[in-house]
């Protein structure tokens, strides 16, 4: 877990619950997804779902935005530990901190409104009394989905409250352009996937 692996040693804890979560999200909620995927659709048409997905311009492109904030933390991970430059310039604990921000604002918007949102459509049903146990599974992802958002969430704002107001400014301004870059792409997507339902304004 990248995000685990930028917290200072003396971070323990935080360490300890952040590989935690990282674990439910590898061996739990991917499993459950493989598993409601397998109860109601044969390889052919799951095949066929990912190609779509892989090809998908609104989903690559949020894939992209995601990645890019990911990757950049890993970079400076590298660079602290081994005094690697980025940019042609030395890492100081600011940049660091700014990265790490960055990535867990990035990490936030994914693990709530994004996630729900791609949920909804069998959540749509559950509501109905139908697809109960993808349903089911998926309240239950959610519920951790939510505790994951909160607590990193939590950790990105004790970090914004560490910098000076102008440097806060210019964060700030740097979060809601991401998250407008990342809505208009959603936005996309679901009409792509719901207007065929007549569910998009739902």
């Amino acid at each position: 877990n990248t995000l685990s692996r930028s917290m200072k040693d003396s971070e323990h804890q935080r360490k300890a619950l952040l590989n935690f979560m990282a674990a439910m999200e590898n061996a739990v909620h991917a499993k459950s997804y493989s598993s409601i995927f397998m109860t109601y659709m044969d390889s052919k048409r799951i095949e066929e779902i990912f190609e779509w997905g892989e090809n998908d311009k609104y989903l690559q492109g949020i894939v992209e935005i995601i990645t890019k904030n990911y990757k950049s933390l890993e970079h400076f991970i590298y660079a602290k530990e081994f005094g690697g430059l980025i940019d042609g310039k030395e890492v100081t604990e600011e940049d660091y901190k700014v990265a790490q921000w960055k990535f867990m604002v990035t990490s936030t918007f994914l693990e709530t409104y994004l996630f729900y949102s791609g949920f909804y459509y069998p959540l749509y049903f559950y509501g109905q009394g139908k697809l109960m146990q993808a349903g089911e599974i998926i309240n239950l992802i959610l519920r951790d989905e939510q505790v994951h958002g909160l607590y990193v969430g939590m950790l990105a704002q004790e970090i914004y409250q560490e910098f000076e107001l102008e440097k806060q400014e210019t964060l700030a301004k740097w979060m809601y352009n991401l998250l407008n870059e990342l809505y208009v792409l959603h936005k996309g997507l679901i009409e792509e996937l719901y207007n065929e339902v007549d569910l998009t304004h739902d």
